[in-house]
């Protein structure tokens, strides 16, 4: 562990820090629901290092991998290996094992929370900037990547999905067991979703990342248990995807002024010959947004008054056709026929 604080350490010494970037730090527990362990010296673990970090303040992005067990997913499984992890309950800061057993938990909650508050006071390279909102019927996703020094390499920005209070059955805890932070999926084609540097860069470089992703909430559960995480990563001459900085944001429902649908706003669509129509009461300036029901973005613009999109779309698939206006959003799905 040391000999990773000094190397970042020194890699960071030439960062440019900029006011509103701030550095966070992953702490990752590779677990099973099926392992004895993990309901026992692992819980206590990462239980006891929630009670030691604020994970909104400290901006500490602390979630469970299932790599195996009824809460197994890809991604869980490939940082997981990318990690180098053979086992479980296994704990890493970024990178790096921390080595957790039996005896040593109270001190390793304790290295885990020290270690985060070092990281996090270093000059981040690049910053990642959330936001996410649910309409009623799927989660709205826009993330900004922004670099604050030159840069040469492979980078990779994902985008994953996390419930945090799942109840379900841990061993050694029993069936009800409420597992935190849990990853549940990659919201892009793979883990490490979209390759936005490949060479050289400059300060300043963005990138975004902007979809939907279709679900329902049922009245029993808490939107506020989702959140949506975004990691950049370094992938390394040794195909090891390295941490570079992330962020997290809970989801926000959208008032009950905001989820109306188009008529609500003024505004009336329709398929014809396969095109989008669009119809607007009063012309004014808005934003069209046309979405897969896969969540990928097809088409983007300003818009003003009445509009025909012809964008080849695919005849008799179904597309979400969202509409932005002053704050509020109107979204439909729509038939092209």
């Amino acid at each position: 562990m040391k000999k990773f604080l000094i190397l970042f350490l020194v890699a960071c010494t030439t960062m440019v820090q900029a006011q509103d970037a701030q550095q966070w730090t992953m702490f990752s527990k590779v677990t099973a629901t099926w392992c004895p362990f993990c309901g026992q010296y692992g819980w206590d673990m990462f239980e006891g290092t929630l009670d030691e970090i604020d994970v909104d303040e400290d901006n500490v992005l602390a979630w469970t991998l299932h790599y195996s067990g009824d809460l197994i997913n890809d991604p869980a499984r490939d940082i997981a290996s990318n990690f180098g992890n053979v086992g479980q309950p296994n704990f890493f800061v970024n990178n790096d094992d921390i080595n957790v057993n039996p005896s040593n938990v109270a001190y390793k909650i304790e290295e885990a929370k020290e270690t985060a508050s070092f990281l996090n006071d270093l000059g981040p390279l690049a910053k990642v900037d959330i936001k996410a909102d649910y309409n009623g019927t799927e989660f709205l996703i826009a993330v900004d990547a922004e670099f604050l020094s030159d840069v040469t390499g492979n980078y990779f920005l994902s985008v994953f999905l996390v419930e945090d209070n799942v109840i379900n059955f841990q061993q050694s805890q029993g069936p009800n067991a409420n597992h935190r932070y849990v990853l549940r999926q990659s919201l892009l084609d793979d883990t490490w979703g979209k390759n936005i540097i490949t060479g050289d860069v400059s300060a300043g470089f963005k990138d975004n990342i902007d979809l939907t992703f279709p679900i329902t909430i049922a009245e029993d559960e808490d939107v506020s248990d989702y959140h949506i995480v975004s990691v950049i990563w370094n992938k390394d001459a040794t195909d090891t995807y390295r941490v570079i900085n992330m962020n997290r944001e809970q989801v926000q429902e959208l008032s009950s002024a905001t989820k109306e649908i188009a008529s609500d706003l003024g505004f009336a669509t329709s398929s014809v010959n396969g095109s989008i129509i669009i119809e607007q009461e009063n012309a004014s300036d808005y934003e069209v947004q046309i979405y897969g029901v896969n969540g990928q973005k097809i088409y983007t613009n300003k818009a003003f008054g009445n509009q025909q999109l012809d964008l080849n779309l695919d005849m008799g698939s179904i597309y979400l056709v969202h509409l932005i206006q002053g704050g509020r959003i109107a979204t439909e799905k729509i038939l092209i026929k």
